[in-house]
C-alpha cells in the first residue's frame, strides 16, 4: 500500500512539473504574403485585452495604380474583440510553441507566414513559408481569428511588420 501511494505521489509530481507555465501575453501579430495565385494578404494584431485589429489586402495589385487609390479600393480596416474560446486557444498554442524553431526554405509559390509575438517579457519574430508541424495549430487559430464576424469597420491603421534593424 505504501509503495502504491509513493508511486501515485511521484506521478502527480511529474505531471505537475511537465505542464507549461502560463503565458504572460502582451500581443501577437500575424501577416501573410502574396503568392503567384490568389492569396490574400492578411494583417492581424491581437492584444492582451482581447482587442484585435485586422485588414486584408487582395493580391494581384495593378502596378499602374498609385498606392493611395490601391489602398482605398482594396483594403478595409476592422477592429473587434476575439472570442474567449479563440483567445484561450491562442494562449495555449503560444505556450506550446515557445521553443519551436522556424527555420526552413522559402522557395516557391506559397505565402510567407510572419508571426511577431510579445510574451513573457520577450519578442519572438518568425517568418517562414513552411511552418513546422508543432506550430500549425497556432497558425490555424490565427487564421480562424482572421475570419471573425464580430468586426467593425474603422479608419486606416498600421500593424508592425518586420524584423527591426539590429544596432551594434
Amino acid at each position: 500500500m505504501r509503495m502504491k501511494l509513493s508511486l501515485l505521489f511521484c506521478l502527480i509530481l511529474l505531471s505537475c512539473s511537465s505542464e507549461k507555465r502560463p503565458v504572460d501575453f502582451e500581443k501577437i501579430i500575424f501577416h501573410t504574403s502574396p503568392c503567384f495565385g490568389n492569396c490574400p494578404l492578411l494583417n492581424l494584431q491581437v492584444n492582451k485585452d482581447k482587442s484585435m485589429l485586422f485588414y486584408k489586402k487582395k493580391s494581384g495589385f495593378s502596378p499602374k495604380m498609385d498606392s493611395q487609390k490601391q489602398d482605398a479600393q482594396e483594403n478595409e480596416y476592422y477592429k473587434g474583440t476575439v472570442s474567449d474560446k479563440l483567445y484561450n486557444e491562442l494562449l495555449t498554442e503560444i505556450a506550446k510553441t515557445d521553443t519551436v524553431s522556424y527555420k526552413g526554405q522559402n522557395c516557391c509559390d506559397a505565402p510567407l507566414k510572419t508571426i511577431i509575438a510579445y510574451y513573457n517579457g520577450k519578442r519572438k519574430y518568425t517568418q517562414t513559408m513552411f511552418p513546422p508541424e508543432e506550430s500549425k495549430k497556432l497558425i490555424s487559430v490565427l487564421y480562424e481569428i482572421c475570419e471573425s464576424k464580430n468586426l467593425t469597420k474603422t479608419t486606416k491603421f498600421e500593424i508592425e511588420e518586420g524584423e527591426p534593424e539590429k544596432f551594434e
